[in-house]
């Protein structure tokens, strides 16, 4: 009996077609989403309101505020309509008009930009719909220039190719610091990092004698928190066998489902830098799958059983990009990742009805060789569930988990694929 692997690029295919789906679920949600928090906005007179500010990601903070008082009607301000906004202890916004050194192509734009150094110099953050950063330093009130860093690849005329790095932010900064000489100086092998340029401003503005202004006209650098935990739950698996056109045996198995434990360890990370809202989950699970079948052959004139069982153990390790709505006591999730699976043990094993008893069988014997068993794979994972505070201020975990993943050779005449679920529970060791 022979087994066979399906075809990289239609792999491919069907991965990302299935992958499609849960990221526009995250996507959509996300995007649907609220989060009121109190706030102000600085109208356009110096007047400020307080309310609540709907806390958004980085992206969308750029370019709109949506702010409301009490119960009140939302209300949507671009950046041309208030000075800024913000979220006390936590986010400062400042509506500036920003202009680009080095490209006379893109016209200046007023953004809401993240203040990351307050003071008689600023410095500012946005990041773009692309996932670029964006840096930007200001001295006055109303305008702020980039701080531009570009790496591109050139190849030269013999066919070799390098990166050839533009640091224009270097001479932006070396004019701005004129009035300091011991910081200017430094510029010159300044690396383009947030943190060496909030660094360096936060230097000049003590050369000069600036009040490095107060924390609440500054934004809070937000910082990425970590967590290990544990898993553990229920998998029901269903293997699902696919035979050449001609291949009998095999093509009338019907396996069903296996249902065995699952668990293991979970890292957790987030990402405040993007959103709030998003995190990044890895785990390392130990996973075993048990199958067993008996079916009828018709072979020429005759007919008999046939009885196959395959066990398998995996270590898996899914990667999954998690959405946690951010407010209640008990918050949903939705998840959608990747997962590779290490085989540990693969056995496929047949037996057939003795040609001169219907009650005995012929021994066990392989399936398939050693050589044609595949020990690693993949496939894409999706899931979704809940969060809640537990005792100790640890986190606990609900969810329900689908995942494909492929058979367990690579043989050719018959194609395996196996469909994960799983009910998990999680808990944070770590607060």
């Amino acid at each position: 009996m022979h087994f066979c692997l399906l075809n990289p690029q239609h792999l491919m295919f069907r991965f990302l077609r299935l992958l499609v789906l849960p990221l526009l679920t995250i996507s959509s949600v996300a995007v649907a989403q609220v989060d009121f928090r109190p706030g102000y906005i600085i109208q356009p007179a110096g007047d400020t309101l307080r309310g609540e500010v709907d806390n958004r990601s980085a992206v969308r903070s750029a370019t709109e505020c949506w702010f409301r008082q009490g119960a009140g009607a939302v209300r949507s301000y671009s950046p041309t309509e208030l000075l800024g906004y913000g979220l006390p202890g936590s986010k400062v916004y400042r509506s500036r008009l920003v202009a680009v050194p080095d490209s006379s192509a893109l016209l200046p734009r007023t953004y809401f930009l993240d203040v990351l150094v307050a003071g008689a110099t600023q410095l500012y953050y946005r990041r773009d719909s692309n996932g670029y950063e964006h840096f930007y330093v200001g001295t006055g009130p109303a305008a702020a220039t980039e701080l531009v860093y570009r790496r591109t690849l050139t190849t030269s005329p013999d066919g070799s190719s390098r990166y050839l790095e533009k640091n224009l932010f270097r001479g932006t900064l070396a004019e701005t610091f004129s009035a300091c000489p011991a910081v200017q100086q430094q510029v010159a092998s300044l690396p383009f990092k947030q943190s060496q340029l909030v660094a360096i401003i936060k230097l000049y503005n003590a050369c000069v004698g600036s009040a490095t202004s107060a924390s609440s006209q500054a934004s809070a650098i937000p910082r990425s928190h970590v967590t290990i935990g544990m898993v553990a739950g229920l998998g029901i698996d269903e293997l699902r066998i696919t035979t050449n056109p001609g291949f009998a045996g095999l093509s009338n198995a019907d396996f069903g489902t296996s249902t065995q434990p699952v668990g293991g360890l979970r890292l957790g990370v987030t990402l405040p830098r993007l959103s709030e809202k998003l995190s990044v989950q890895l785990e390392v699970l130990y996973h075993h799958q048990r199958y067993q079948n008996e079916y009828r052959i018709n072979y020429s004139s005759s007919t008999y059983s046939e009885q196959t069982r395959v066990q398998l153990t995996h270590i898996k390790f899914p990667l999954l990009l998690r959405y946690t709505y951010p407010t209640g006591r008990v918050r949903p999730i939705v998840q959608a990742g990747i997962a590779a699976n290490l085989g540990l043990k693969a056995v496929a094993e047949y037996r057939q009805q003795s040609a001169t008893s219907t009650t005995s069988y012929s021994p066990w014997q392989p399936v398939f060789t050693s050589e044609v068993r595949t020990r690693s794979g993949w496939g894409p994972v999706a899931s979704a569930g809940i969060q809640s505070l537990g005792l100790g201020g640890r986190l606990l975990t609900l969810e329900a988990r689908t995942e494909r993943s492929l058979g367990f050779t690579h043989d050719t005449g018959v194609g395996s694929i196996i469909w994960h679920h799983q009910v998990l529970l999680g808990v944070t060791l770590t607060k």
